[in-house]
């Protein structure tokens, strides 16, 4: 933690810091309304935080007083960035313009006033810095609708671990890391090093709020089998699966075989 706040000092990362604040607020919130039960004070701490949220929204848009502290250039190439993300789905909602094919694409998609300061015309991007709209980008409907419902299960479990579940450090440790990681995929790419955790922490958060869930139901029902009993899966079920694999691979494997060719050839 030392070392990951040198980072944001030494790099000048306004967003390593203000998602430090998102999921900070995160924590705080839910101890004082969890955990001391002072839900007044609770409330109230909630509201500054989005108070805060919003003046912080406002300064990166170059607007409030916090413009002169979070506004910086960069946000404005991101509208043009974000817009033609945007005209590439439009153009193909149901399956995008391919995997990866934003960069290709930009400077046919991009708005005429890109060209023009703070941008010019040798702006250009590779990705939307924004993972919904680059996801919108490449696979269409197709590829986004699955993305957006796996993070509203996960919401939507979190949720009711926060209404019927007592406080629990894992459960808070994952949610605040995973809203502050949603929050920064606004304004980010879609890079490996990013993405690996944010499926890593929604994976977890899953988990965590299901086993939590599973727990408290068996308790209430006072059963005698301990919450993360499972059943092992069946011989049907595996060869299912395994052969859906097989087949979806080797249907995928002539784009993969083009696709190295074309790398090769580049």
């Amino acid at each position: 933690f030392p070392v990951t706040i040198t980072a944001f000092y030494l790099t000048k990362s306004q967003q390593g810091y203000i998602f430090l604040a998102t999921g900070g607020a995160v924590i705080v919130n839910i101890y004082l309304m969890k955990k001391l039960r002072l839900k007044v004070v609770g409330n109230l701490v909630l509201a500054g935080t989005g108070v805060g949220f919003i003046a912080s929204i406002a300064g990166i848009l170059q607007k409030g007083p916090l413009a002169d502290y979070l506004y910086q250039p960069s946000v404005s190439l991101r509208g043009f960035y974000w817009q033609a993300g945007l005209d590439m789905f439009k153009d193909s909602p149901i399956y995008g313009k391919g995997l990866d094919a934003y960069g290709d694409l930009y400077l046919r998609f991009r708005e005429p006033a890109s060209i023009l300061p703070p941008g010019g015309q040798g702006v250009f991007s590779n990705a939307a810095h924004n993972v919904l709209i680059d996801m919108a980008a490449s696979g269409g409907l197709l590829l986004l609708i699955p993305y957006v419902v796996i993070l509203f299960y996960a919401l939507v479990l979190a949720v009711r671990v926060l209404k019927l579940i007592e406080f629990d450090w894992v459960f808070v440790t994952l949610l605040s890391c995973w809203v502050a990681f949603q929050f920064e995929l606004i304004i980010s790419i879609n890079q490996i090093g990013l993405a690996v955790w944010v499926w890593a922490l929604t994976g977890l958060l899953i988990a965590r709020s299901k086993w939590l869930l599973e727990g408290q139901r068996e308790t209430h029902q006072k059963s005698a089998p301990a919450p993360n009993r499972k059943e092992p899966i069946s011989p049907s079920a595996f060869l299912i699966t395994a052969a859906t694999t097989i087949v979806f691979s080797l249907a995928a494997l002539p784009e993969q075989v083009a696709d190295m060719n074309f790398k090769s050839s580049m």
